[in-house]
This record gives C-alpha cells, sequence and structure tokens, in this order.
C-alpha cells in the first residue's frame, strides 16, 4: 500500500487550537484508525518558511562573499605581478633623479587605467549577458545595483595591492 500525503488549512474561531485540534484527531482516528495526522499552526509553518528563506539567503550569501574575495584575491596577485614588473624602471628612474611623487603617480595611473578597462570590460559583458538572457534576468534589479558597488571595490583592492610593490620599487 503506498501512502499519500494531504495538506489541508483550516481556519478556526477562538484562540485554542490546541483544542480544535484533539478534536481532529478524535474525528479522524474514528474514521481512520491508520491515518497519521500531523497539526501545525499557521505562526509555526510561517517560521519554518522564513527559516528555508534565511537559509537560502545565507548560502547564497556565502557564495557571492567567497566569490567576490577569489576575485579580489586574483586582482590584487595580478595587480602586485604587474607592478613588480615594473620595479627596475621605478628603481632606475628613482637612481636618476626622478621626484618620487612623479614615479608614484606614474605607477597609480598606469594600475588605475588597467583597473578602469577591467571594469568596464566586466560590466559591459555583464549587460550583455543580462540582455541576452531575454525574460529571465541574469542579474535583476539587485544584481545591475551590485554591479558599481562591486566594481569601486575591486578598484580599491587592486589600488591597494600596488602600493606593497610600488613602495618596495622606490
Amino acid at each position: 500500500p503506498s501512502a499519500t500525503q494531504a495538506t489541508a488549512l483550516v481556519r478556526t474561531r477562538g484562540n485554542d487550537p490546541v483544542q480544535f485540534s484533539s478534536r481532529l484527531r478524535e474525528l479522524t482516528s474514528e474514521l481512520d484508525p491508520t491515518l497519521r495526522l500531523q497539526i501545525v499552526t499557521f505562526t509555526e509553518m510561517k517560521r519554518q518558511q522564513m527559516i528555508g528563506l534565511r537559509l537560502m539567503m545565507l548560502g547564497s550569501s556565502l557564495v557571492i562573499v567567497t566569490a567576490l574575495m577569489l576575485s579580489a584575491a586574483g586582482i590584487y596577485a595580478m595587480m602586485s605581478f604587474t607592478v613588480s614588473q615594473r620595479r627596475k624602471e621605478i628603481g632606475i628612474r628613482a637612481a636618476m633623479g626622478a621626484d618620487a611623487g612623479q614615479l608614484l603617480r606614474s605607477i597609480f595611473t598606469k594600475a588605475a587605467l588597467q583597473l578602469a578597462a577591467g571594469v568596464v570590460v566586466g560590466i559591459v559583458l555583464a549587460l550583455v549577458i543580462d540582455r541576452a538572457s531575454g525574460d529571465d534576468e541574469f542579474l535583476g534589479a539587485f544584481g545591475r545595483a551590485l554591479l558599481p558597488a562591486t566594481a569601486v571595490v575591486m578598484t580599491i583592492v587592486g589600488l591597494f595591492a600596488t602600493i606593497g610593490p610600488a613602495r618596495r620599487g622606490l
């Protein structure tokens, strides 16, 4: 024999759902003694749904934060490598008497241009993919609002990544 599950929502008057549930159990056991009845109040059902929603949001947030951290680490490594490749150039220019401020502006300008190019390409690609997805909305309103914030965070991470190698080069 296969088990069948059914859900019924019952609205009662009064403040005591326990009293109603005991009477309902009596009635159902008289009809079918093998019937298992699970009674959950509306408040409890909503609480369980909220727990599920919160867990889904937590999981999504962890995935987003992990992706953001991995991206930041990659950008940090790339910018650090790019600036460290210019260490000889920076050292030679400094030895020839170049102003430290001028050298730092040169380093940060090149890094900022690379980061800006990456931000522009990333945002354009995300918007093209969003547009190509049609009705499915790849990004949604939240994702479109998150794009500029992510771009700013990644730009700041990239600029911080240039500080160490630039300082060592000077």
